[in-house]
């Protein structure tokens, strides 16, 4: 039988990569910080531009314990709740409070 030879590679000597010089790298700017927003200013809601869509009354004109609630609707569309009543009503003081187009609708079923 014959012997096969083996194959051998030669080694080379294998240079190593050149690095190219690196520039020192440069201050990053930080970026400045965002300033608070504002808190939105509270709306404000017209009894004069807007729609009375229901009023429910309690108790009699001049009743210290007697109020009313009127639902209204905005020209752009929102709803808010007026609330006023006598010096004894749980509204002795004048309110406007914002409704959801759903709690709208709930409030109109309910009264």
């Amino acid at each position: 039988m014959a012997r096969k030879a083996k194959a051998t590679v030669a080694e080379t000597p294998v240079e190593a990569p050149v690095e190219a010089p690196v520039a020192p790298a440069e201050p990053v700017a930080e970026k400045p910080a965002k300033a608070p927003r504002a808190p939105k200013a509270p709306k404000v809601y017209d009894t004069t531009t807007a729609t009375v869509v229901k009023k429910v009354t309690f108790g009699y004109y001049g009743d210290p314990a007697g109020y009313e609630k009127t639902l209204y609707r905005t020209p752009e569309g929102d709803y808010f709740l007026y609330t006023y009543g006598g010096a004894a009503s749980e509204y002795a003081t004048e309110t406007k409070t914002g409704l959801t187009n759903a709690k709208a609708k709930k409030w109109l079923e309910q009264n």
